[in-house]
């Protein structure tokens, strides 16, 4: 293991302050236009979303990293690749029931932001809902502190969605 591997201080002071009542993740909501999305039974091609998305980790190594305790809880934790990476533990689509409102829009992501993330895998996910009234579709990203700063996690949604090769 390299030093390079260790988290660094601060990002170690996130993992040790979360709790049940306090999530350390930061989320990004976007709505995204609907149609292109879609294949031909109006269902998110959430096959095309993951490979995209796999295809694109190499660009963000520690996306594929699980933060591990260091040892005794003395030496600082410390980043190390997850063997058994699986790109459907992270990117998720779900459905809003009829009208789909952004009142239910909004208690869906209350729901799903008040979880902490698994810290037995890399600690993000992207959830796309589909089923908003106007057609389009939410992108939820959600990313722990201890992975990155704010700025790093809206670069990150552009790495990982951006359409264009």
């Amino acid at each position: 293991m390299t030093s390079e591997d260790a988290l660094s201080p601060l990002d170690a002071a996130f993992l040790h302050i979360e709790s049940e009542r306090t999530p350390m993740h930061m989320v990004s909501i976007g709505i995204v236009e609907g149609p292109p999305l879609l294949d031909a039974e109006g269902e998110f091609r959430i096959g095309a979303a993951r490979r995209l998305i796999a295809s694109r980790l190499e660009l963000v190594p520690k996306l594929r990293k699980v933060a591990y305790a260091g040892l005794l809880g003395e030496a600082p934790p410390v980043w190390i690749d997850e063997p058994t990476f699986d790109i459907s533990n992270h990117v998720r689509s779900c459905h809003l029931a009829p009208p789909g409102s952004d009142v239910q829009l909004r208690a869906f992501c209350a729901e799903l932001l008040s979880t902490r993330l698994d810290r037995t895998r890399p600690m993000w996910d992207l959830t796309f809902v589909q089923g908003l009234e106007d057609g389009n579709v939410a992108v939820i990203e959600r990313l722990h502190h201890a992975m990155a700063d704010g700025l790093a996690a809206a670069e990150l949604a552009t790495v990982l969605l951006d359409a264009s090769p």
